[in-house]
């Protein structure tokens, strides 16, 4: 999935940066890339990514260069305008946080992203999907049937499940917990939401499920 994800922002890249000036002028150019992310994004995709451009002369300090911004999701539209000053060529943003960070600026810089939570077209970022005007380009999966859907194979995989605890970050898109809700009033199924911002809330939430469980049976 992550080599996947690197080579559609290749391309997509690709596509922006060609079309920033003649072929002669480009082979002189030093690209200038701004990468916008929430700490903690998997680092594979970029590593596929800038692999794939050097296969295509892209070389890292010749001509191109990574400006790099990660931050929790209330620094990102600090790190965006801080991305926009540096007048990049194309700003890469791989979460729904980074994306509506970098989309909020309202700059002329085009945007690629790769958000896999949110309704481009509900959430404002595009006119239309066959038109959706503006700088902001890339892949996006609204997943809010999906997770409706994986609720409702839970409870045929556990016909007896009544009561369903759902980890939830805060800083992410909330239309796929609004399809969960949905599904689980479907199911008549009881729903505890546990928002987290980091891995340091997970053992306490696991110790309090576990001690419900225990004291139920």
């Amino acid at each position: 999935m992550t080599t996947h994800r690197a080579f559609i922002f290749l391309g997509l890249s690709l596509a922006v940066l060609l079309l920033s000036g003649e072929t002669s002028a480009q082979q002189r150019k030093v690209f200038r890339v701004g990468v916008l992310n929430l700490i903690g994004t998997p680092s594979l995709c970029m590593d596929g990514w800038r692999a794939a451009m050097r296969e295509l002369g892209y070389i890292a300090g010749e001509n191109i260069v990574f400006e790099m911004k990660y931050g929790a999701a209330q620094q990102l539209p600090a790190l965006a305008l801080e991305l926009v000053r540096l007048k990049p060529d194309v700003i890469y943003s791989n979460s729904s946080p980074a994306v509506r960070a970098a989309f909020d600026l309202h700059s002329a810089v085009p945007i690629v992203a790769l958000d896999l939570e949110t309704d481009p077209v509900a959430s404002g970022f595009a006119l239309t999907l066959g038109h959706p005007g503006g700088n902001l380009t890339g892949l996006f999966l609204d997943l809010p049937e999906f997770g409706g859907k994986q609720l409702e194979i839970l409870r045929e995989t556990l016909p007896a499940l009544s009561h369903v605890i759902v980890l939830w970050d805060r800083s992410m898109d909330r239309a796929p917990l609004s399809g969960i809700e949905t599904a689980a009033r479907a199911l008549h199924l009881r729903l505890s939401v546990r928002e987290v911002d980091d891995d340091s809330a997970l053992p306490s939430i696991f110790e309090d499920a576990t001690a419900r469980t225990v004291a139920r049976s």
